[in-house]
Formats: structure tokens, C-alpha cells, sequence
């Protein structure tokens, strides 16, 4: 018996959407004849969520508040995530804490392979991370805090969200084809506090 081994590479065309089915066939010729054999392959797309979360659900100018963005497989996911990016951009009622943007996976103490390209800077108003690959059960979670300005409208509701982007292949990919894909968070929202009266006589 004979066996041979051989790897394909899905190409990155507008066509290879998740559950495309694809065709493998192969031709065994020798002396006395021939025969076609062939296999079917299904492709599999990771499917990612954003969640964002906070530690309280009130506060008031200046009051400090930590968030969290939890990045995680979809039940439908079938293949590891590459060239992930999360970004949040904060409400203008927000000052990021310079140093604070942080990143691990599942309960690791921190992500050696995560980038902070934007948060831990003199001036920056967003916050972005990178990972080159969260493969299937993985968790990567990015926290940052951020103070409440001495401006914020008393009685607001201040929204943030996160969203993250990625793509199917450890290669180069064409952002035209659709292999790029991304996901935003609900709004995670903080009440800011009413103006609170009291009366002495």
C-alpha cells in the first residue's frame, strides 16, 4: 500500500467564504492504467466577539474607572484568528491614564505577544492592541482605566465600546477580498452622577 501526503493553500479569494466547499483531485497513473480519486474541503472561518465591560456603574467628575474588552471565539468559530487589532475610542467625558492599557490571554499575568500601539503615550486618546494569533478557546482581555473630566455633564450616560479586527490567514491577505473581518461591542455605559442638593436652615 502505498500513501502520499500533500498540503493545498486556500487562496485568498473573494469566493473562499466560511463553508465554501472545494474539490482536491488527484490523478494516479502507471503502466497499466489510471485512476482519478478526490476529497472535499470545507473551509473553516474564525468568528470573533468583542465584549466591554467596567468595574463600576457610576462615578462623578474625576473618579476613576477601569475597563475591559474581552475578545473571545464565537460558538460558530472553526479556525484560529490572525492579525487581530482592538481599538476603543473614548467618549470626550473620558481622559485615559497614561500607562494603564494592558493585555493578557486567558490567565496568563500578561500577553508577551500583544502590542500596545496606542494608550501608554503622552497624549493618546485611544486604545489600541495587537495579536498576531488567538487560536480556538483562547481569551485575550485588554484593560485601560480612565478618569471622569472636570467637565462631565452631571446626569450622563457615557458610552464605550470596543471593536475588533482579523483575518483567517497567517499570510498577507487582500482587505478587497473579505478576508478581513470585525466585530463591535454593545456599549458598556456609565451613569455619571446627579447634582446633589442639600438644604440647612
Amino acid at each position: 500500500i502505498a500513501h502520499f501526503f500533500f498540503e493545498c493553500i486556500v487562496e485568498d479569494l473573494a469566493s473562499t467564504v466560511d463553508h465554501a466547499l472545494f474539490s482536491v483531485v488527484g490523478e494516479f497513473t502507471w503502466d497499466k492504467g489510471s485512476f482519478d480519486t478526490n476529497a472535499t474541503v470545507t473551509v473553516q472561518e474564525p468568528r470573533l466577539k468583542a465584549a466591554t465591560s467596567q468595574d463600576v456603574t457610576s462615578g462623578d467628575a474625576h473618579d476613576l474607572v477601569t475597563y475591559s474588552a474581552a475578545i473571545q471565539h464565537g460558538p460558530l468559530s472553526g479556525h484560529p484568528a490572525f492579525d487581530l487589532t482592538v481599538e476603543s475610542d473614548l467618549d470626550a467625558s473620558l481622559a485615559l491614564v497614561e500607562g494603564s492599557v494592558s493585555a493578557q490571554i486567558d490567565a496568563e499575568p500578561a500577553c508577551s505577544l500583544c502590542l500596545v500601539v496606542s494608550g501608554n503615550s503622552p497624549g493618546d486618546a485611544t486604545v489600541q492592541v495587537t495579536l498576531g494569533k488567538l487560536l480556538l478557546g483562547q481569551v485575550l482581555t485588554v484593560t485601560w482605566k480612565a478618569r471622569l473630566v472636570e467637565m462631565v455633564q452631571a446626569a450622563a450616560v457615557v458610552p464605550v465600546s470596543s471593536t475588533v479586527t482579523w483575518d483567517s490567514s497567517p499570510f498577507d491577505v487582500d482587505g478587497a477580498t473579505g478576508r478581513l473581518a470585525s466585530h463591535s461591542s454593545p456599549p458598556s455605559k456609565l451613569s455619571v452622577n446627579p447634582p446633589s442638593l442639600a438644604l440647612r436652615l
